[in-house]
């Protein structure tokens, strides 16, 4: 599949995931009264938790054989419907608070700008427009993705009994992807992931103190850390 149909997939998918993420906090009054976060922690906090609830119901609605096209694509629909029902007002929130982070960096030294700079460049490069789906890790972890979406049942795969120990948060996301159309979206959804933990990461930073310099410098260090890079 092309790269703009995976970009749209991924886009879906993430929305799917804050629709899920949404449905808990509008369904837990109390919980959602007690958020006071910038809005992008907010969108980062119903992604995650909505991708970690869905996770669970993709292994149950597999281990029962129903993982097929129409129940994925039908359910995947709703909560995509419900993601934009429940968070479009964020819209303006997020663009203004961007707006914000970007003038914050006119307004830096120029030893400051080019460290911006450069950790964002390599966040960007960590995108999978630049490298093949065929690697070794993906072909490690994918393999049950793609017997779950092919046969619509998780089942035992031999040789891959270490990775079924590890857990089934990443592969069942990825079989959605797959039954959605478009293995190559995977690698995108995992970049998105990895944004929205670190976009948690720097709320977590600025709750201790850390200023928008020091939020900064801890992104530098996410990105050009060898141990995130070597698990990526």
């Amino acid at each position: 599949m092309p790269i703009p149909y995976a970009v749209f997939i991924t886009i879906f998918y993430f929305i799917a995931c804050l629709g899920m993420g949404s449905i808990v906090f509008v369904s837990i009054p109390t919980l959602s009264a007690k958020i006071s976060a910038s809005p992008l922690t907010v969108l980062a906090t119903k992604f995650l938790l909505g991708q970690g609830l869905l996770a669970n119901v993709w292994v149950f609605v597999a281990l029962a054989g129903h993982f097929s096209p129409f129940f994925v694509k039908g359910f995947v629909g709703i909560l995509f419907l419900a993601g934009v029902w429940l968070n479009y007002k964020l819209l303006f929130p997020i663009s203004n608070q961007l707006a914000k982070i970007g003038n914050e960096i006119k307004l830096e030294t120029l030893s400051w700008k080019v460290t911006i700079g450069a950790t964002l460049v390599i966040c960007l490069i960590w995108l999978p427009f630049w490298f093949p789906l065929e690697t070794s890790g993906s072909r490690y972890y994918m393999a049950i993705a793609k017997v779950i979406s092919a046969s619509e049942h998780l089942k035992p795969l031999p040789g891959y009994e270490e990775v079924a120990s590890l857990g089934m948060q990443g592969e069942v996301q990825f079989a959605v992807l797959m039954t959605l159309g478009s293995p190559e979206s995977t690698q995108f959804f995992s970049w998105v992931t990895f944004v929205a933990g670190c976009v948690l990461l720097l709320a977590l930073g600025r709750q201790v103190g850390l200023k928008r310099r020091g939020q900064w410098i801890t992104l530098t260090i996410v990105f050009t850390s060898s141990a995130v890079i070597l698990l990526s």
